[in-house]
């Protein structure tokens, strides 16, 4: 990524409080970051997302109707780079782990958020069809 390029970021979170709280973050942490927007449903992100393409996804994985992971499994391939973000630790998180999917458990710290961003902004990650799989498998079990 250029110096001068921001990350086009999208918040996803069923919790208002919570995408506030990130926002926040972001801002005071991450200079790289720009926020294009912040959706309280699944169902609006999809909406968003293609309407607004950004490079960077940060988003629950608990949320009511459709969590994270369907929203992720419904757009996939996906061109832009998730960070999924979970008060949930338990094996999901291990097969975020595993898999190397960028995660963060709630409450997000600054200085591992702040990390996290610029391993994204370097690396850009894209989901592959293997760490999906891996997902959906661990989701069913």
């Amino acid at each position: 990524m250029k110096s001068n390029e921001q990350l086009k970021t999208l918040l996803v979170d069923d919790e208002k409080r919570s995408l506030e709280t990130m926002q926040w973050l972001l801002e005071e942490c991450c200079p790289d970051v720009e926020i294009i927007g912040m959706c309280e449903s699944a169902m609006k992100a999809i909406e968003f997302i293609n309407q607004h393409q950004p490079d960077l996804l940060i988003l629950d994985i608990a949320m009511p109707v459709m969590n994270g992971f369907d929203l992720i499994t419904r757009l996939f391939p996906v061109p832009f780079s998730v960070l999924f973000v979970t008060a949930h630790n338990g094996p999901i998180v291990r097969i975020l782990r595993k898999t190397g999917i960028p995660y963060l458990l709630k409450p997000v710290d600054d200085e591992e958020l702040s990390a996290m961003i610029d391993r994204i902004s370097q690396d850009r990650p894209l989901i592959t069809g293997e760490q999906l799989a891996a997902l959906s498998m661990g989701i069913d079990s």
